[in-house]
């Protein structure tokens, strides 16, 4: 494998099923991010672009995200190379019809296609080659044939079926919905998740036919043994109440998890409150949370003897549950509260005078110490 030697990435694979299955392990498995210095002058290095001719230029795109493979190849950590056939948030809504957007410098926008309940049982059933998802699947094609199928292909942004029914129904309508319209979001939902499960088992078969290794895990990219689960974003466990989020995503939920041998989740924001509804997913593989936004101890008081915690540092946070200068400060925070629950830990690069040296001085295990 290119910049990295095949018997180290062996090895973090077997660390990380060991860690992922809940075994004893000696460390957190941990990422570096922001660490790796780059040079202006390597022929390596990507042009500038822009956010939109990133996502329309598949060459550019490939391009950046070897790059990005080989800054890493500087640093020890558990990070495994692989290529990821990311579209945007909303291509699972574009199946169903809706419009994405690609601004110059923003993330892809989509525009929801329902604003009422009534038009719910106007959608026809989508398939798991609509919209952009043909193309998603073609990248992952692409991404294989310039690589030789040397680099395992991650699955692509799979937001939930309570996120991606946000995309597709209006978003304030939506929730109101829930109130007022049951029925019609259950309706949409169940429609969600039987297209989650068709196509990830579409690009799952695809990276079989190509030959390459297909990784279930899009966020965050941490690698996990293709049989354990498929990840999934899940924003709106921050936002709906312990009631709701047991109606309208525990059931769904489960079925990706029966269909996939269990489940990731990850979030932004505050979801301290559902935690004791995650406890409930059966076969729930991990949980990725921001510790600047969601109460990081209570999850491994409540989680931590039933998954992987993913915990990320940074300075970037929608709450402010711990305010703290710089990484030095947050990761000896998230130390001190993890106990003995296997983690893996993001570790972000930010605050006065953070050295990946002085880090390794206070916790050995950085550099597989």
């Amino acid at each position: 494998m290119k910049w990295f030697e095949e018997e180290e990435i062996e090895r973090r694979k077997e660390f990380l099923t060991h860690l992922w299955h809940l075994d004893r392990v000696e460390r957190p498995g941990y990422m570096l991010n922001g660490f790796a210095v780059g040079d202006e002058k390597d022929p390596d290095r990507p042009p500038s672009t822009t956010t939109r001719e990133y996502f329309l230029n598949w060459e550019v795109m490939l391009k950046s995200q070897l790059y990005d493979m080989k800054l890493r190849s500087q640093l020890k950590d558990d990070y495994v190379p692989n290529l990821f056939p990311y579209l945007g948030t909303g291509v699972l809504a574009s199946a169903f019809g809706c419009e994405i957007i690609y601004p110059e410098v923003e993330q892809p926008w989509t525009k929801p296609l329902v604003r009422s309940p009534e038009d719910v049982y106007k959608l026809k059933e989508p398939e798991p080659t609509g919209g952009l998802l043909k193309e998603v699947l073609e990248l992952t094609r692409f991404m294989a044939d310039k690589t030789n199928g040397a680099l395992p292909i991650r699955v692509t942004d799979i937001q939930g079926p309570l996120d991606t029914a946000s995309l597709v129904w209006e978003y304030p309508s939506f929730l109101t919905a829930m109130y007022e319209a049951p029925e019609a979001v259950h309706t949409l939902l169940d429609m969600v998740t039987n297209l989650i499960i068709d196509f990830v088992s579409l690009q799952r078969e695809t990276c079989e036919e190509l030959g390459v290794e297909f990784v279930p895990n899009h966020c965050p990219g941490v690698w996990v043994p293709e049989d354990w689960g498929i990840s999934i974003s899940e924003d709106l466990i921050a936002v709906v109440s312990p009631h709701l989020y047991e109606e309208f995503a525990l059931p769904y939920n489960q079925r990706l998890s029966d269909a996939f041998n269990g489940l990731h989740i990850h979030s932004c924001g505050n979801f301290t409150f559902n935690y004791e509804n995650l406890l409930r997913i059966d076969k729930l593989r991990g949980v990725d949370m921001g510790v600047t936004e969601t109460d990081y101890p209570k999850a491994v008081e409540v989680l931590g003897n039933k998954c992987l915690l993913i915990p990320r540092i940074g300075f970037v946070g929608l709450d402010r549950i711990v305010n703290l200068p710089s990484t030095n400060e947050y990761l000896d925070y998230v130390m001190e509260s993890s106990d003995d629950a296997n983690i893996f830990v993001f570790i972000d690069k930010f605050g006065a005078d953070v050295e990946l040296e002085r880090l390794k001085e206070k916790h050995g295990w950085i550099n597989g110490k």
